[in-house]
């Protein structure tokens, strides 16, 4: 069974043309299709991951989130509580999709049920995005961020 990967191999990333760096932060950078595919999977299996996923994510350090329990509790009551349960959905599964590039895909957008939109500083993005070590492609290798 073949893997399913999110990300394109490293060999195909698109390359910034000012920087001369692969750019993993564009859109090109995703196959769309096979996150698609595993949205689908997710929703038609009751939350389980492909099992041809092949993720990397997990080997990524990104450090605390610096989210307060209160305003977890509060997305909570505002998003499940008075928006899905009020429409009689009681036996509720999510599945959090993260990410800007996916937005800019309008099949991902057709697939998102509820879409959130969160809002923060960007000296805060920026002063996170600065603190992480880079990202392990899904070819094995490291990257760092140039920006």
């Amino acid at each position: 069974m073949e893997a399913l990967c999110l990300y394109k191999p490293d060999n195909d990333i698109p390359v910034d043309e000012e920087s001369g760096y692969a750019n993993w932060d564009c859109a090109g950078s995703l196959d769309m299709t096979a996150f698609i595919d595993a949205m689908r999977y997710i929703r038609d299996h009751e939350g389980q991951f492909p099992p041809t996923l092949d993720s990397k994510e997990d080997q990524n350090e990104l450090g605390q989130s610096g989210v307060p329990d209160h305003v977890v509790q509060v997305i909570h009551e505002e998003v499940v509580t008075q928006n899905l349960a009020k429409r009689g959905e009681t036996d509720l599964l999510l599945c959090f999709v993260d990410g800007f590039r996916l937005y800019s895909e309008p099949d991902v957008i057709k697939e998102l049920e509820v879409r959130l939109l969160v809002r923060a500083p960007y000296e805060k993005l920026k002063a996170r995005r600065e603190a992480r070590i880079g990202y392990v492609t899904i070819d094995g290798n490291s990257c760092h961020f140039v920006d």
